[in-house]
């Protein structure tokens, strides 16, 4: 993966417009599918900010108890 990553973008991120984000994109999210959703995903997806404390609480419980379904 790395070797496929490497020099996609430029460091000045001039080559955006090339799409070479989306392979870098793939790269990285096509890998976690292989780590345990409590490993991979489910630590971004708890860093998530809402607007409503109401919607976190419900999306964090919701992420709580994926955890205890595996």
């Amino acid at each position: 993966m790395l070797a496929e990553i490497h020099g996609k973008i430029s460091s000045d991120g001039s080559n955006l417009s090339e799409r070479l984000e989306d392979q870098l994109t793939a790269n990285v999210f096509g890998t976690l599918r292989y780590l345990p959703f409590h490993k991979g995903i489910q630590p971004i997806f708890s860093k998530a900010v809402f607007f409503s404390q109401t919607d976190q609480t419900v999306f964090i419980n919701g992420l709580a108890a994926q955890k205890t379904n595996l």
